[in-house]
C-alpha cells in the first residue's frame, strides 16, 4: 500500500529546499575533488610540459631538483634546493635574456646547490634558473605552478583547484 502526501505550498517548498541543499553539496563535493587533482604528479607534469624536454623538475624527500639535459638527452646540471628556501613572490621571466628562474628567500645567495656534469663543478646559488622561450601565458601557469609546487611541499594539506592557465 502506497501512502500519498497531500501537495500543498509547504510540502513544495520543503521538497525545493531539499533539492536546492542536496545540489549545494555535491558542489561543494565536486570542488574539492578538483582541488585533490592538483598534487604534485600533476603539478610537475605541467611544469615539465612548459619547460620543454632539456629540463625535469621533481621533488625528491622534500627537495626540488632541476634537471638540464644538453641537447635534451646528456645530462649537464642539477640544481637542488629546499622549498622553504625559495621565494614565491620573486618569480620571473626575462623575455630577453629567456631565462626563467626561482630566487631564494630573504636575499640568500647560495640556498641552491648547483652541480655542473660536464665540468665537475659544485657550487651555492640564488637562484635556479631555466633558459626557455615562453609566452605571456605560459610564463604566468608556470609562476602559479611553482608557486603550487612550493606551496604543497611546504603546507601541511595544502590543497587548491585553481588552474593554472
Amino acid at each position: 500500500m502506497h501512502l500519498q502526501v497531500p501537495m500543498n505550498n509547504e510540502t513544495t517548498k520543503l521538497r525545493h529546499l531539499i533539492r536546492i541543499t542536496f545540489l549545494f553539496f555535491f558542489i561543494s563535493y565536486s570542488q574539492n575533488v578538483n582541488a585533490q587533482k592538483l598534487g604534485f604528479e600533476e603539478t610537475l607534469s605541467y611544469i615539465n610540459s612548459k619547460l620543454g624536454s632539456e629540463f625535469k623538475v621533481t621533488v625528491e624527500r622534500g627537495v626540488l631538483i632541476s634537471y638540464y639535459y644538453e641537447g635534451g638527452n646528456r645530462l649537464y646540471r642539477e640544481d637542488q634546493v629546499s622549498p622553504n628556501d625559495l621565494d614565491t613572490n620573486k618569480i620571473s621571466y626575462d623575455a630577453t635574456e629567456k631565462l626563467f628562474c626561482l630566487y631564494c628567500k630573504g636575499g640568500k645567495n647560495k640556498c641552491v646547490d648547483r652541480n655542473l656534469y660536464v665540468s665537475k663543478i659544485s657550487r651555492g646559488y640564488a637562484r635556479v634558473s631555466y633558459f626557455v622561450t615562453l609566452d605571456a601565458k605560459t610564463v604566468e601557469g608556470l609562476k602559479k605552478a611553482f608557486k603550487h609546487l612550493i606551496k604543497l611541499c611546504t603546507i601541511h594539506n595544502y590543497k587548491s583547484n585553481e588552474p593554472f592557465e
